[in-house]
């Protein structure tokens, strides 16, 4: 199960009949980014022939709609025209918020790398590459 974290909205938007004050944002994971990615492909003309595009900022939000769970009681995931309904304050906590969690979930990538390599590495343990030929005092 992943993390959730519940972002207080500073202006509710009208969802339906549904004054949403607070969304609840999950951390975002492969299948998000793969389908944002996916889905802001798009095809253009270049002298060498037609390629396939990406924007980084579509990528964005793509993945951060697919991380909004919940705004108010209404179940996402949402599109982009009800993400340009928030107001640029809370889509800028919302998108800090989400990076925020991002960054969370690499520390505990990383910090599990390191116990797994254990400590001989940090402690100046053997070094696989070296030489046994070869002594410190050479």
């Amino acid at each position: 199960m992943s993390a959730t974290v519940t972002v207080e909205l500073t202006s509710p938007i009208m969802i339906g009949k549904e004054e949403c004050n607070e969304l609840i944002l999950r951390e975002a994971n492969g299948g998000d980014v793969i389908e944002a990615q996916e889905e802001s492909e798009k095809l253009v003309m270049t002298t060498d022939g037609p390629q396939l595009v990406v924007s980084p900022s579509l990528v964005g939000l793509n993945v951060l709609r697919r991380q909004i769970v919940t705004i108010g009681s209404v179940q996402g995931p949402f599109d982009i025209v009800t993400l340009k309904r928030l107001s640029v304050p809370d889509l800028t906590t919302v998108q800090n918020t989400a990076d925020k969690m991002d960054q969370a979930q690499l520390v505990q990538i990383l910090e599990a790398g390191i116990k797994k390599r254990g400590r001989d590495d940090e402690q100046g343990g053997d070094d696989p590459d070296a030489d046994p030929a070869h002594g410190e005092d050479d």
